[in-house]
């Protein structure tokens, strides 16, 4: 059961729920989320944290309409979850206030798990598409005839719209 004390405004109150159903769930599947409301205390979604992930920035016309701003929820949907990223690891999460360089305060969230890789570099990131440089990272080439497999299954989680089979044109659309 968790309490909810109102006075203390928007980003206590979200951050109480994600540590409660972190707690509960024993998963880090709400970060991955779009949960927050949309109306929030005026001015309050400029200090919101990243791992905080808004309802408005869903697919447009709703959690899966046909034209995407964020792409399908990988987590899935409470009744099915087509991964087990964490292959069965008990989430733990802790949460606290850090100063950065401008002396500002933000919120911070450690969490603890397993490596699956290095990061090698950083592109640009953008709203709704993969930009050039990003699938440079992967070492395929524009001029290449064809995306290898192992890239556009990646770039589609190897699912279809909500955790399904993938459909067989999404190989010809990550041609384009």
């Amino acid at each position: 059961m968790i309490t909810i004390d109102y006075r203390l405004g928007d980003l206590y109150i979200f951050q109480d729920f994600v540590r409660h159903y972190i707690h509960t769930s024993q998963t880090l599947n709400i970060i991955c989320r779009h949960w927050v409301p949309l109306r929030l205390t005026p001015g309050s979604r400029s200090w919101l944290p990243s791992w905080m992930l808004c309802a408005r920035n869903l697919f447009l016309g709703g959690a899966y309409g046909a034209s995407g701003i964020s792409g399908d929820n990988l987590v899935g949907t409470p009744n099915h979850k087509p991964y087990n990223a964490s292959k069965g690891t008990v989430a733990t999460a802790i949460f606290r206030a850090i100063v950065d360089k401008t002396l500002k305060e933000k919120k911070s969230l450690t969490v603890n798990g397993f490596g699956i890789g290095t990061i090698s570099g950083i592109s640009p990131s953008s709203s709704s598409y993969v930009p050039t440089e990003a699938m440079h990272f992967s070492g395929w080439s524009s001029a290449d005839s064809s995306v290898p497999d192992c890239l556009w299954r990646t770039l589609v989680a190897d699912r279809g719209p909500h955790g399904m089979k993938i459909p067989s044109w999404y190989h010809s659309a990550c041609q384009y």
